[in-house]
């Protein structure tokens, strides 16, 4: 009955996926510019004309090149070096100033290092950025002791680094869950993703905070590895299992600190091991339970010791700090974005629990406005045109906001560019092409009722992003955590479109395997 149960309730979970996948398709398609869109117009039919084609260029690759050379090490490396030189070499090409959110964490970090401490309201404000300025200062102050000070460079470099590891991680988490065949597929999507690696130049939380979340799956991939070839006593199992479960409590921290939405995919595979592999609360405790013991640790650690160091009034975080009902009250007006004179508003009232008050007040007058005066499904459509129907994930405004240098490149990808014909169509196309080939996943899914596939897990983690951006604040960059994530839940789609007639799809088994595996206590 309980297994009913749950199966029953994950097939309900991606009904609804489905039906929100086919909602963004469509709306992004066809009602794209009713909202005024903040980057590109598209013709709806030219628009379909390439989906089609970048669907029909993914199949076929996968079809007939795949199969050809995915035994093929010296391959796998080229694309993995390629990529690594991609982004590099964007980091640098597109290279920033500081500017927005992302110059005040560099500026904060850089007069850290160099002891030019003045008094900045920044983090008072928004003390979620603490852990990002605490990264870069601790990059910066190795490279100052080694007399280097071009910080600028350095955080580039870096941030293009943690974009190029994101893509390794993603080819190798594939490779363990999917195999080589999907591996290499995926891999070489991540190549001709433009916008992924365009986020080089970005040094914010984003492109760490996606590194994190691909860095937790690996980690919790290889405590599902129960491989007694590697290691045949028992006594060394368990060793190396706390040393891994200590090890994903650390990233989940880092993760969840750097950006909260970093925590998705956590929640997507505790809900996989209950709905999928059987096992109930008392053993997802018992076996993240030290995961959890050094997640609260670290917390405490960080509020006591760290925390103060870079706010230490608390009289000025009280008046200064933004409560989280703020990102849910921009999240409730018009598409979501963030709105200059919300910002004021929250902080014309002079203490935290009198923004918090103030904010909860207009939260429940919006939510009454929009369900009795029949304004939600509006509201709705415009954040998902808004947030998830932009296949450039907001990259070309992110690289508008001081480059070092305007180079040629910027008339292309930038939406105000001479040029941006060129290259606008390719991220959209690609972005819903994946949309596509998820929701044939899902299909595919549901028709073969394999309620215990691998995929599963993904599903959860993209619809919990997606969902989320419809209550919070709403902006395309915010899905970049989650990128490789969802570019991962397509992989089956392709297959399925791809496979020659009476060919059986690859077998997509379930969590009794050494991958996303539970044994029983």
């Amino acid at each position: 009955m309980l297994i009913k149960l749950k199966k029953y309730i994950l097939k309900i979970v991606l009904i609804f996926l489905a039906i929100f996948i086919a909602v963004i398709i469509f709306n992004g398609i066809f009602f794209y510019e009713d909202y005024g869109n903040v980057l590109f117009t598209y013709n709806p039919i030219f628009l379909i004309i390439t989906v089609m084609g970048y669907c029909i260029f993914i199949s076929l690759v996968y079809k007939y090149i795949i199969p050809k050379i995915e035994k093929s090490k010296l391959i796998v490396y080229i694309l993995l070096i390629l990529f690594t030189v991609l982004c590099i070499f964007s980091g640098n090409y597109f290279k920033l100033n500081p500017s927005w959110d992302m110059g005040a964490v560099f500026s904060i970090a850089k007069d850290y290092v160099l002891d030019n401490k003045t008094e900045n309201l920044y983090l008072y404000t928004f003390p979620n950025n603490i852990m990002l300025v605490g990264i870069y200062q601790a990059i910066f102050s190795f490279f100052y002791m080694l007399k280097n000070t071009d910080f600028l460079t350095i955080a580039t470099i870096f941030n293009s680094l943690l974009v190029a590891f994101t893509g390794i991680l993603l080819y190798y988490n594939t490779n363990i869950i999917f195999g080589k065949r999907k591996a290499l597929m995926i891999l070489i999507i991540t190549i001709i993703t433009v916008p992924l690696y365009l986020y080089s130049a970005c040094y914010y939380s984003d492109t760490i905070s996606m590194f994190f979340t691909m860095l937790m799956v690996t980690v919790y991939l290889k405590t599902k590895n129960k491989d007694s070839k590697i290691i045949e006593q028992e006594q060394k199992i368990n060793a190396k299992k706390i040393v891994l479960q200590i090890l994903f409590g650390i990233i989940l921290f880092l993760g969840i600190k750097i950006k909260i939405t970093s925590i998705f995919i956590f929640i997507a595979l505790i809900i996989y091991d209950i709905l999928i592999c059987k096992f109930n609360i008392k053993n997802i405790l018992k076996e993240f339970k030290f995961s959890f013991m050094i997640l609260i640790l670290l917390y405490f650690l960080f509020n006591v010791f760290i925390e103060p160091l870079y706010i230490p009034d608390k009289q000025l975080l009280e008046t200064n700090k933004i409560p989280t009902e703020h990102w849910i009250m921009m999240g409730l007006k018009g598409k979501g974005g963030f709105s200059t004179d919300e910002y004021l508003y929250t902080q014309s009232f002079e203490t935290f629990q009198e923004k918090k008050e103030a904010n909860r007040k207009v939260i429940k007058e919006r939510i009454y406005d929009l369900f009795f005066n029949k304004t939600l499904f509006e509201h709705l459509k415009q954040k998902i045109i808004y947030g998830l129907c932009d296949g450039t994930y907001f990259s070309p405004e992110v690289l508008r906001r001081e480059p070092v240098k305007y180079r040629i490149l910027h008339e292309v990808v930038l939406s105000k560019g001479k040029n941006t014909q060129i290259y606008k169509y390719w991220p959209q196309s690609m972005h819903f092409g994946m949309l596509i080939f998820i929701l044939i996943n899902v299909y595919k899914t549901l028709k073969d009722k394999e309620y215990n596939a691998k995929d599963n897990v993904l599903f959860i983690a993209v619809l919990g992003i997606m969902v989320f951006l419809l209550m919070w604040e709403n902006r395309s960059r915010y899905l970049i955590t989650m990128l490789p994530i969802i570019m991962m839940s397509q992989l089956g789609g392709i297959e399925y479109l791809a496979k020659k007639k009476g060919e059986k799809n690859e077998k997509n088994i379930s969590c009794y395997t050494n991958v996303l595996r539970r044994r029983s206590s």
